[in-house]
């Protein structure tokens, strides 16, 4: 397993450079996040740490460098999803590429991230995920991929 480098990022100490750069992101959509904001006692006696909270959408999400990572740790995604919170696996760096939704205690589907957000302060569901309506709502793909460059290439001191 590589070792995660502690990262200062506008005074948050995140625990790994790869959360510290969605931070970085989520700063640039303009998205509120809360870092490591609640810990929760499961069903199974464990307890679980979410790395972000994102406090307009209501949704916790849970960074991993890769997919063998969230295999690993499947079981704890699922009990948390069992307790009817939403939880959004951001996997690698910010990209357009997948990340998977967790809800009622399975994986949902797999979703490009770039579909999951509508704009800047809209909904956060599109697609299949938009409730409410029949329409599919998408980020400025452009406003998105900058978000994408700027957090990849953040130089954090």
């Amino acid at each position: 397993m590589i070792k995660t480098i502690p990262t200062i990022y506008k005074n948050i100490k995140f625990r790994s450079r790869l959360e510290a750069r969605w931070a970085v992101f989520f700063d640039e959509l303009g998205i509120k996040y809360l870092y490591e904001y609640e810990g929760f006692e499961l069903a199974n006696k464990e307890w679980y740490l979410p790395d972000f909270y994102l406090p307009e959408y209501g949704i916790y999400c849970e960074v991993k460098p890769s997919i063998i990572e969230v295999n690993e740790n499947i079981n704890t995604f699922n009990e948390f999803a069992k307790g009817r919170y939403w939880l959004l696996l951001l996997v690698g760096s910010p990209n357009v590429n997948t990340t998977y939704l967790f809800a009622n205690s399975t994986i949902n589907n797999v979703v490009p991230f770039v579909n999951l957000i509508a704009d800047k302060y809209g909904k956060f569901w599109s697609s299949a995920y938009d409730f409410e309506s029949k329409e599919d709502n998408f980020i400025d793909y452009n406003l998105f991929n900058k978000a994408c460059k700027i957090a990849g290439s953040y130089i954090f001191y």
